[in-house]
């Protein structure tokens, strides 16, 4: 067992709704603001067994156990809670990507996506390898958990609900992937990948 805290997702998740509240949080309210991502059984184990044991989040307790309110201890958390403001940061700079991204032409679009992946990736490989090199470093550590998250990548989930909403769009998107994929097959590096 390792002597230092490791969030997941699950926690990272929980944590930023509790830094939104520092003054307390209650856990029906979390419950509400976490929504369906988290079931009881894991919102229970994630602060019980993960924050609450690591000292991260104090558990305050009333006469009514209804009553119990988590709090982040800003001490313990100060490594991590940069981390925290650089998510909600991300979240900002994610909504202003969206609303540009769909300002753009179709073939911009696409091409926008496929530049992002690229550097997403070499971003997680970069830190990857940062990591593997100092394991004990949290901050190489956190960073491959910034850049895994699943958010930075759903663009193109983004762009395949459009289509289900628009035809127009949908034929436009697809005619312009056709297109590309069609091109890409005679560059020989991207050849092996694209055979069909």
């Amino acid at each position: 067992m390792t002597d230092e805290f490791q969030p997941d997702v699950h926690c990272m998740n929980i944590l930023r709704v509790l830094d939104l509240k520092p003054e307390g949080v209650r856990y029906s309210e979390l419950e509400k603001a976490l929504g369906d991502e988290f079931t009881p059984p894991t919102l229970s184990n994630h602060l019980k067994n993960h924050l609450v044991k690591w000292k991260i989040v104090n558990r305050n307790i009333d006469e009514d156990t209804r009553n119990t309110t988590y709090k982040i201890n800003y001490d313990k958390f100060a490594t991590s809670r940069k981390y925290v403001e650089w998510e909600k940061k991300r979240d900002k700079d994610y909504n202003d990507n969206v609303k540009f991204i769909f300002s753009l032409p179709v073939n911009e679009q696409i091409t926008m996506l496929g530049g992002m992946w690229f550097m997403i990736n070499l971003y997680k490989l970069k830190s990857l390898i940062e990591y593997m090199a100092d394991k004990t470093n949290a901050d190489k550590r956190y960073a491959v958990f910034m850049w895994n998250n699943p958010k930075l990548l759903n663009y193109d989930l983004l762009m395949a609900n459009k289509c289900m909403k628009d035809e127009l769009y949908r034929r436009e998107l697809l005619k312009s992937i056709d297109s590309i994929l069609e091109e890409g097959k005679g560059k020989d590096a991207l050849a092996v990948f694209l055979r069909k």
